[in-house]
């Protein structure tokens, strides 16, 4: 018995050791932006004083325009009267439990987001990166679709759900963005866009997300060394 026990002890101390590497190696693969992050305010996010290519991308975070029971086109909002029935929600956050005219709503409908960004004027691709958006869904920029996952509908019939992570590239040449998001929630009890969407750079999210498929992989790898072990 004290034999075993002296065999099994390297394995013991390496192990901590492992895991405290791979938590720190998950830290630094994280993009950390070099300063503080803007927020949305009544559906406008100004992001003049973020430079894409040094400061990397950008977290879409805050107020966004809300559309309850609602799938709204780009179109829809040249009309005058539209601004008068505007709400506001937080993004990333759920609509199940927000108010509205004074009542919770449930988890289940569909609603539009929208949200206006001020940019500085970018002439690279650019893409939107999205992880859970619940749990179906178009997004527009600038009057054009640029990403889908399932289908989008007014009822569970004619909603179909999916759920991945996504990166939607699109051409952008002006310091003005419009982001329309199109949302049916269905077949969850809570829905809403859940994480955070974030705006960069297409080769930047792209290599971002290589970098997260290369830790996973890595992970995966030790995680079957340690089992053999």
């Amino acid at each position: 018995m004290p034999h075993l026990k002296t065999r099994n002890s390297p394995y013991l101390i390496a192990l901590p050791i492992l895991i405290a590497y791979l938590i720190f190696f998950s830290a630094c693969i994280n993009d950390s932006p070099r300063q503080i992050l803007p927020k949305a305010a009544k559906g406008v996010l100004d992001l003049s004083d973020w430079d894409l290519k040094e400061d990397g991308p950008v977290d879409l975070i805050g107020e966004y325009e809300f559309y309850w029971m609602q799938h709204l086109l780009p179109e829809d909002f040249s009309k005058a009267t539209q601004s008068e029935k505007t709400e506001f929600i937080k993004v990333p956050g759920y609509w199940a439990g927000h108010k509205l005219g004074g009542k919770k709503l449930p988890g289940h409908g569909y609603v539009t987001y929208r949200l206006k960004v001020v940019l500085n004027k970018q002439a690279e691709p650019l893409a939107l990166k999205t992880v859970e958006i619940a749990n179906a869904y178009f997004i527009y920029v600038n009057g054009q679709r640029v990403g889908s996952l399932g289908i989008p509908g007014n009822s569970r019939e004619t909603t179909v759900p999916q759920q991945f992570p996504q990166i939607a590239d699109f051409l952008h040449n002006t310091n003005q963005m419009e982001v329309i998001i199109q949302v049916s929630n269905f077949h969850h009890r809570r829905g809403g866009i859940w994480e955070v969407i974030q705006l960069g750079r297409e080769k930047d999210l792209r290599e971002s997300q290589h970098r997260r498929l290369r830790f996973d992989l890595f992970l995966i790898g030790s995680i079957f060394l340690m089992a053999l072990y």
